[in-house]
């Protein structure tokens, strides 16, 4: 799945329309419908609030890692924790960090060729 069309799976989730998107990100109507066509991609600072609002990682909406959410209440009204959901909780985001690492090291020897082909 491509950028837009998670942006656009996102949106039609929260039952956003593009204009409600739109006016929470501060852009236009017109971006929404380009970004979620491919054609044209949102700025980093707009991709951070595509993440925010919709409780995900950039990670995931750049195609680097699978899980669709981040594994944390989203409500900040919750005041108390069990133990067997503070746990759950716990081994979640070890597994979002183990993939993270994971992509980093898929990542490494393209980035290592890249950083000594510079010269200063």
């Amino acid at each position: 799945m491509n950028l837009g069309e998670k942006l656009k799976q996102l949106r039609l989730e929260k039952n956003l329309t593009q204009k409600q998107l739109a006016d929470r990100l501060g852009v236009a109507i017109s971006a929404i419908s380009s970004y979620e066509s491919d054609t044209r991609c949102p700025t980093f600072d707009t991709l951070i609030k595509y993440a925010r609002i919709f409780h995900v990682s950039t990670d995931y909406l750049l195609g680097l890692e699978p899980i669709h959410t981040l594994m944390y209440p989203v409500s900040q009204t919750q005041k108390s924790w069990s133990l067997p959901s503070l746990l759950i909780s716990f081994e979640q985001k070890i597994m979002i960090h183990s993939i993270r690492i994971y992509n980093a090291k898929k990542w490494l020897p393209f980035y290592s060729h890249f950083f000594s082909s510079i010269h200063i």
